[in-house]
């Protein structure tokens, strides 16, 4: 985190941008608070989030930084497979998740590039990392 925060503890749902950008909207604000990637600690599309309200820079739009998932708003994805030696991720169709998702090796042997599948998160604590995913269907070419 970065800064001193202005107010802790808000609360609002993140609307994403195909950029990776996100806009929270919360009673508490009368405008959207921007959030730029580097600041989604792993929030997505429509999760309603805890977030702080960074210090105005030079900025007109009031910036903010997620804190907390307080709620998924959605955790499975139709992907396409897309393997690389021993790593398999599955790319979203979904243009507002701005990140793949990984599946362990094991799961990776039965699917092949390209395939559709549908994906669920089953684990994402490091924004700095893919979220985990374990296969749920597959769906075909």
């Amino acid at each position: 985190m970065r800064g001193k925060k202005e107010k802790k503890g808000a609360v609002g749902i993140i609307g994403m941008t195909s950029m990776g950008t996100g806009y929270i909207t919360s009673e508490r604000f009368p405008d959207d608070v921007l959030i730029e990637p580097q600041f989604l600690n792993t929030a997505l599309h429509g999760d309603e989030v805890e977030f702080a309200v960074l210090p105005r820079m030079s900025r007109e739009k009031m910036t903010g930084e997620v804190v907390k998932v307080v709620k998924r708003a959605k955790t499975e994805f139709v992907g396409t497979v897309d393997k690389e030696k021993t790593l398999c991720f599955i790319v979203p169709d979904d243009k507002k998740m701005y990140t793949d998702i990984v599946v362990s090796p094991v799961e990776a042997k039965r699917l092949h590039n390209g395939t559709k599948v549908l994906v669920r998160i089953v684990r994402w604590k490091d924004p700095r990392k893919n979220p985990e995913g374990e296969i749920v269907q597959v769906l075909g070419k």
